[in-house]
């Protein structure tokens, strides 16, 4: 038998033209001949499919008697696994939790949630700044995970939605806007900014905050629910608002995505359709039916753009899924 490493895994997916129970195989050997002697032991032994990189064997594939999916993940063209390990979520500001739930608090009791938005009282002068909103409290990766691109720091951008009730002639500080992170019991200020009136105005409007972790995350120890020291805060990332007072301020809400792959998901959809779409038609052989995504993902904020990509494919003319392992799909 040819030298080859392998990973045996069960994978729970959606089938679109068979049911068949997809039995898959990873299989990493030294080229297209040493692969295709492989196939009719990887078939004796019951698999029904094959994971493997396959650039280099694209001739060879029409000549194959097996299903395959391609993972190029070290590929840049690989627009698949790129996209759905991009960052995209949006948090609604009205979408009110308990404290040691994920999601936004008012912890200083000034939210008052209406049916799209969630607002303060009217102005109050002199006050000591109050959190209007503060969590979702969740895991973040500090860097992309392996493929192309791995291992490089992320750059979150955040879009707080918001409006003031009346423009002011004088320009006075209307919040605070923060980016934080707790782990070990310590808060870390990843990116601030305060918004005066002269920024906003009785229309929504978009103020921006940007960040990167100067530490490194770790979902094996982060993942979860997990209490510091304090009460107050939970374990992971937080997007305060912090009220300073001087006129009524309404937030609709507040939406994260990374620079290199979600903002393109939110903003340049049409780019990543063609580039998905080009993917799959550099693929369109009978016995390719999925491609390979980012895996394991640990974060919340990579199911929005696994969502995107998964309806992109659906769309086409012959629908290929993309794989989630069945551990994260909870």
């Amino acid at each position: 038998m040819n030298k080859s490493f392998v990973l045996f895994f069960f994978l729970s997916i959606q089938l679109f033209s068979q049911n068949q129970f997809p039995i898959g195989i990873y299989i990493n050997t030294h080229g297209p001949q040493d692969r295709l002697s492989n196939y009719p032991q990887i078939d004796s032994i019951g698999f029904n499919y094959i994971i493997e990189a396959t650039r280099g064997i694209k001739d060879y594939i029409n000549n194959i008697d097996f299903n395959i999916i391609p993972c190029n993940s070290m590929d840049s063209l690989d627009y698949v696994h790129r996209y759905t390990k991009g960052i995209l979520k949006t948090w609604q500001a009205e979408e009110l939790v308990d404290t040691n739930k994920v999601g936004f608090k008012s912890p200083d009791g000034i939210g008052f949630v209406a049916a799209n938005h969630i607002e303060t009282p009217w102005e109050e002068e002199y006050i000591k700044p109050k959190y209007l909103l503060t969590g979702p409290d969740y895991f973040q990766y500090s860097h992309y995970g392996g493929g192309f691109g791995g291992g490089t720091s992320i750059n979150y951008m955040i879009e707080f939605r918001m409006k003031i009730a009346e423009e002011h002639k004088i320009n006075v500080p209307i919040c605070k806007l923060e980016a934080a992170y707790y782990k070990d019991g310590i808060l870390t200020i990843l990116s601030d900014t305060i918004v005066y009136s002269n920024q906003l105005s009785t229309e929504y409007t978009n103020i921006y905050l940007e960040y990167s972790y100067p530490f490194a995350t770790s979902s094996a120890i982060e993942k979860g629910f997990q209490k510091g020291t304090e009460p107050e805060y939970l374990y992971g990332v937080k997007f305060n608002v912090i009220w300073l007072g001087n006129e009524k301020l309404y937030v609709d809400y507040v939406r994260l995505y990374d620079s290199e792959y979600g903002y393109k998901l939110q903003y340049m959809y049409d780019s990543v359709y063609n580039n998905i779409l080009q993917e799959i038609l550099d693929y369109n052989y009978p016995n390719i039916n999925y491609f390979y995504s980012f895996d394991e993902p640990h974060s919340l904020d990579n199911y929005e753009p696994y969502k995107i990509v998964s309806q992109i494919i659906s769309s086409l003319y012959n629908p290929k899924f993309n794989i989630l392992y069945p551990n994260w799909k909870k």
